[in-house]
């Protein structure tokens, strides 16, 4: 048997749009101090199209 899986306890924060049920994207960024930082963001239900039509245009 391996070493048991840890999950950070900060990856609670990260999953709020799939518990709701309201539409959730991610968009990657840049490394901080060598860590990935990224925007989450997360739409009213029913705001999928604009949700993506945002990110879209975030990513340019």
């Amino acid at each position: 048997m391996g070493r048991p899986h840890i999950v950070p306890p900060w990856t609670c924060l990260t999953s709020h749009g799939g518990l709701t049920g309201v539409p959730q994207v991610n968009l990657p960024g840049a490394h901080v101090d060598g860590a990935p930082v990224g925007l989450s963001i997360l739409g009213a239900r029913g705001t999928d199209l604009d949700l993506i039509r945002l990110a879209v245009a975030l990513e340019g």
